[in-house]
């Protein structure tokens, strides 16, 4: 029975509803995401709440932002404003989140149906409702993107206590290629502007390249432009090669190490020039008066 309510996805609550069997079944994580998603209201009216994320900064060509502590802040009033719903969402791990939102955009997009064969005023304040609770899925699903590039599941439990799972350099390849094609997350240098190391620059690419992922590495090099993988540089103008070295060396691995690594290799090979690494702290010191530690 768990299986046939693992595979039913939303259905399943009508069917536990119409069978006394089936009720005794818990739903699935992924599911009960869903419906917290679909059934969620916000803790502030969506008349009172302010844009927190502006389009064009999800948009990978865009460059021309100035991060700062107290722009980011701002940036993240969507957390207070759903704050019961980021409470249950903070609680599930990445793959949840994605299975999840496949699950929510499926049906928001039967409502929306719906609407548009009837259009009411209550029908288009549900549909509306829906679209943002799902954006607010959507939104903690990008946030999570810096630590799964870092081959990280962070999250948290029941008690409200961080939880941090390892994910092999494959897993987190794979949840990366989800996050980047299903829910429409960044792959350009804003695609961390959202976070407290924005004001880095990275692009997915280069943090895979420091991270020492290189089935991540290969995966974004050939599915995304040049311009945001071999030719994206940070905002210190460190581009990956010199950001896999430095990380190499800060790890206190020795030169015949470094010398025979296999993603520095890979990354020569794309034609990538070996320039040398410059410290990200000491470049932004004369721009910024205060900077998160990463």
């Amino acid at each position: 029975m768990d299986a046939v309510i693992q595979k039913l996805g939303l259905d399943a609550c009508t069917l536990r509803c119409a069978s006394k069997t089936f009720n005794q079944c818990p739903l699935p994580h992924t599911t009960q995401i869903a419906v917290a998603v679909l059934q969620g209201r916000p803790n502030v009216p969506l008349n009172q709440q302010k844009a927190c994320r502006q389009p064009e900064h999800m948009c990978p060509e865009y460059k021309g932002y100035v991060w700062t502590e107290e722009q980011y802040r701002s940036t993240c009033m969507w957390r207070e404003y759903w704050a019961s719903l980021v409470i249950v969402l903070e609680q599930a791990p990445i793959n949840v989140l994605l299975d999840a939102h496949v699950i929510a955009l499926d049906e928001h997009c039967k409502t929306y149906g719906r609407y548009l064969s009837k259009p009411t005023t209550s029908m288009w304040r549900q549909c509306n409702r829906i679209e943002q609770s799902r954006k607010v899925l959507q939104f903690v699903i990008q946030d999570r993107l810096w630590d799964v590039c870092c081959s990280k599941d962070v999250y948290r439990n029941a008690k409200g206590a961080v939880v941090t799972e390892y994910m092999s350099h494959v897993q987190a390849r794979d949840a990366v290629k989800r996050m980047l094609e299903d829910t429409h997350t960044s792959y350009g240098p804003s695609a961390f502007y959202f976070t407290k190391y924005g004001w880095l620059k990275f692009t997915p690419f280069l943090l895979a390249a420091e991270r020492q992922n290189l089935p991540l590495v290969k995966y974004l090099y050939e599915v995304f432009p040049n311009a945001v993988t071999v030719d994206a540089t940070s905002q210190a103008g460190n581009n990956a090669y010199a950001l896999c070295k430095a990380w190499l060396e800060r790890t206190k691995h020795t030169p015949k190490m470094i010398q025979e690594s296999e993603l520095l290799h890979y990354l020569i090979d794309t034609g990538m020039s070996q320039q040398p690494h410059v410290d990200e702290y000491v470049s932004i010191a004369t721009q910024a008066p205060a900077v998160t530690s990463v």
